[in-house]
């Protein structure tokens, strides 16, 4: 409910906003004991839907006070004095205009300068698409509580065989039963000696079909470094550990071979050992192709060092015969791989709109964003949503297709990222005698193969 009163886009949270919040943006609401609990539990929960309710920026109208644009929360609370009158309804597209540069002297008294900075360090580009709000928990950006509740929620590893085990149509008892076991929690002599209770202990099954002494253990076991392991372990052929009681012990042997035999199960103690080594991975040749004719291929990278950190990205571009078209670097400041790998895209594909090129095969060595971008319409990289929003249209405009490469086919790109995010000033090279000697010494072997592992 705290989701849908900051969507605001139903009757039901237009009529809430309007009956008890004090101002459209803050939502900060009343609170007394007039109030019903049901608002009043709206209200607790408001703080955890805004930090993970986020508006995608398209249009710009959203508000730029009120509103988790950066995904760091709302910018008003990080303001160090009174938000100005005029300035309460401001949206975010009166601070970023159309050019994508902002224009911050306006707020600079109002926010600390740390939020300065992040503001500084968010691509926005205002577009005609709409804004988009979307709850970040979640992959698909809409709200689920399935999302709310892993969040809130400490969860253990999962195991492989827990699908097995906690499974409907099994028998409570049993599960409960194969649970204890896992954890070496069924009561065996073994598991009680463990706790301190002195025992004597023997499997009262095997010792009724021939004569055998109780093995006399006690908690002193554990002052000479015993663990519970081996506590568990047969220390006897007929000490009631768990190992024998499901394993080892004659009814539990009598019970493997009954069923091995039936069903053509092999027998546990029989079963071969496991492969030492993993089987080997197959090469695969990588190496830089020409493009088909008519074509030019762009190969973009992008570097972030300390993901997030300084990054940078560069890219280089060649026509069908192989000859060189250009190559730039440019730094990006403070962002992540992923978003410098995109920022470098739309760089390289501005370029390209500025030379008019069209027809262009795109490289690039990050999967996910190669993976995304083949999806028509939509997203689920809500960080760079709105660059791969700009990939998009010029996807259209310069008839460009996309493609993974592995790193070794994309070594020229990575070694101009890498500079720029080592702090080089932004460069567009139209000569390739003007490289960085970093680069060419990878423009000579660009044809040459390398081996990687592929499974």
């Amino acid at each position: 409910m705290g989701w849908n009163l900051l969507k605001g886009n139903s009757l039901w949270a237009r009529f809430m906003s309007a009956k008890y919040l004090d101002n459209l943006f803050s939502h900060q609401g009343r609170m007394g004991s007039v109030f019903s609990p049901c608002w009043k539990e709206i209200l607790s929960a408001l703080p955890f839907a805004l930090l993970h309710s986020r508006l995608l920026i398209g249009e710009g109208n959203g508000s730029f006070w009120y509103k988790n644009w950066m995904g760091r929360g709302i910018l008003a609370g990080a303001a160090v004095s009174p938000i100005p009158h005029h300035l309460q309804a401001a949206q975010v597209k009166d601070f970023n205009p159309i050019s994508g540069s902002w224009s911050l002297s306006d707020i600079q008294n109002i926010i600390s300068p740390s939020a300065l900075h992040h503001i500084s360090a968010t691509y926005v580009g205002i577009s005609n698409r709409q804004d988009k709000f979307i709850w970040d928990l979640s992959l698909k950006g809409t709200f689920s509580l399935k999302s709310s509740w892993n969040n809130i929620t400490q969860h253990s590893l999962k195991e492989a065989w827990s699908k097995w085990l906690w499974n409907r149509y099994l028998p409570p008892k049993l599960v409960v039963f194969g649970w204890k076991t896992v954890h070496a929690a069924v009561p065996v002599d073994a598991t009680i000696q463990f706790c301190g209770i002195p025992l004597a202990s023997q499997c009262e099954w095997c010792c009724s079909h021939s004569a055998c002494p109780p093995v006399e253990t006690s908690s002193s076991h554990l002052t000479r470094g015993q663990s519970r392991t081996s506590m568990l372990l047969p220390q006897h052929n007929n000490v009631e550990t768990l190992d024998h009681l499901l394993s080892t012990g004659r009814s539990a042997t009598a019970v493997w071979d009954y069923f091995s035999d039936h069903f053509d199960i092999p027998v546990i103690h029989n079963l071969p050992p496991p492969s030492a080594s993993p089987p080997p991975l197959k090469p695969e040749i990588v190496r830089w192709f020409k493009p088909p004719d008519q074509w030019l291929k762009l190969n973009i990278d992008g570097s972030s060092r300390g993901n997030p950190g300084e990054s940078g990205g560069g890219g280089v571009c060649w026509d069908h015969l192989g000859r060189f078209i250009f190559a730039f670097h440019k730094h990006y400041e403070f962002s992540s791989n992923t978003s410098a790998e995109a920022r470098a895209m739309l760089d390289g594909l501005n370029i390209c709109a500025e030379m008019s090129l069209q027809n262009i095969i795109l490289k690039t060595d990050s999967e996910v964003i190669a993976d995304d971008l083949k999806v028509l319409g939509s997203s689920n990289l809500w960080n760079i949503w709105y660059i791969l929003g700009k990939i998009r249209d010029l996807f259209c405009r310069l008839n460009v297709v996309i493609h993974h490469t592995y790193r070794e086919g994309n070594v020229v790109a990575d070694a101009l990222a890498r500079l720029a995010s080592n702090g080089s000033p932004d460069k567009i090279f139209l000569l390739r005698s003007r490289l960085p000697r970093c680069s060419l010494r990878y423009m000579i072997g660009a044809a040459a193969s390398f081996f990687v592992g592929a499974s």
